[in-house]
């Protein structure tokens, strides 16, 4: 191997490193309960549509009991999950402690995907307004949290659903 060879090879594997400490930095893990769901915004199942190009997404509002990886302010946070892979149902979203892998909102998921409206009527033409408190449902971990309007609320990403915590016996919350 001549003297170009190693000194391109050395660059290629500075600049691989450097890109995969930026995406494990922008990747926050944590742990905690989805305490509620924006009703007009839940996939109890991975919709299909041969229309358009848009995914899907669920809004929730999430109480992080624990960061493992990362950390943001707060301990309530609306979540825009994006329903790349599949949608989550009754029984995992009223799951007592799951696993998110997070992000922080990017320019490339548009101006502010957590700033959710709800649609007031169902003909058209259709009206919108900020959503509110009384546009979620709680879930089962969720019923006693006092939870913060949702105006309030940081924003995370999340693209993948989330896990169940295993206990301290090893053994699975729930099955999933």
């Amino acid at each position: 191997m001549d003297f170009r060879s190693l000194g391109l090879l050395t660059l290629l594997f500075s600049f691989a490193t450097a890109l995969g400490a930026m995406s494990q930095s922008e990747q926050l893990v944590a742990e905690g309960t989805i305490v509620a769901f924006h009703k007009q915004w839940r996939h109890q199942v991975t919709p299909y549509s041969s229309q358009g190009t848009a995914t899907p997404a669920d809004i929730w509002i999430v109480r992080v009991n624990r960061w493992t990886s990362g950390k943001v302010e707060g301990t309530y946070f609306l979540v825009c999950y994006w329903l790349y892979e599949r949608a989550v149902d009754n029984k995992e979203i009223n799951q007592p402690q799951l696993r998110f892998q997070l992000r922080k909102p990017r320019e490339a998921d548009g101006q502010k995907p957590c700033e959710g409206i709800t649609r007031v009527g169902w003909e058209p033409p259709f009206k919108f307004r900020p959503m509110r408190m009384d546009d979620f449902r709680r879930t089962e971990p969720g019923r006693a949290d006092a939870i913060p309007p949702p105006k309030k609320l940081p924003c995370l990403i999340m693209h993948k659903p989330p896990t169940a915590v295993r206990s301290e016996t090893g053994s699975k919350v729930a099955h999933l």
